[in-house]
């Protein structure tokens, strides 16, 4: 997924295949908005199916074998498909709001696909860093290192709950919407796509 956001534009400006998508009657920012719904909805939504078929599969096999030729006691089917819908609904749920918090993470990616004129991969992962280390030689603090990290630790535990805990579902997302840092963030990726819409119209040659 980080590979996809950090190339997809990047890729439109290399092989100039971004003079379709500027021919066709699309906005700039609906064109981005697409690109960042593909990623974190199309590709995550085909794997969590394939996980469900999956685990439905698994399950079916093992009800049959253990309940029907092996005479081995099994929970109710009822208890054993509804511990299977919850779980699934936890994987769906979680996946969300992870999206939510991980989302300016994924624009600073789509920023620095826009942005690079080679290498976008490099200028993701090296600004960051570079920041952080001048601010570590100059100021003596990690403040920028502990945002991000807090900000990924955040989204995998508020995405750990609701895997294993899905009953708690509507107070994890209550806790969620009310944190202060989750909402920073959205206004930092609607930032970032902003930068994204701009590099789109004025600077898209490589």
């Amino acid at each position: 997924l980080m590979f996809y956001f950090v190339d997809t534009l990047y890729s439109d400006r290399r092989d100039q295949s971004i003079l379709f998508w500027k021919s066709m009657p699309v906005s700039e920012h609906s064109t981005i908005l697409t690109k960042l719904a593909a990623g974190i909805a199309g590709a995550p939504l085909f794997y969590a199916v394939a996980a469900l078929a999956t685990g439905a599969l698994f399950l079916a096999v093992f009800l049959f074998y253990a309940g029907f030729l092996w005479n081995i006691p099994v929970p109710g089917m009822g208890a054993t498909v509804l511990a299977f819908f919850k779980s699934s609904l936890g994987l769906v749920l979680g996946w969300w709001l992870l999206v939510l918090w991980y989302l300016p993470l994924f624009c600073w990616l789509l920023i620095s696909s826009a942005f690079a004129r080679k290498s976008p991969f490099l200028l993701a992962l090296g600004a960051p860093l570079a920041v952080a280390v001048l601010e570590k030689w100059v100021l003596g603090s990690h403040n920028i290192f502990s945002i991000i990290k807090n900000q990924i630790v955040a989204g995998f535990y508020n995405f750990q709950v609701l895997l294993h805990g899905p009953g708690a579902v509507f107070e994890q997302l209550g806790s969620t919407l009310a944190s202060f840092q989750l909402w920073i963030g959205l206004l930092l990726s609607a930032a970032l796509l902003a930068g994204c819409t701009w590099l789109r119209k004025n600077r898209w040659e490589i």
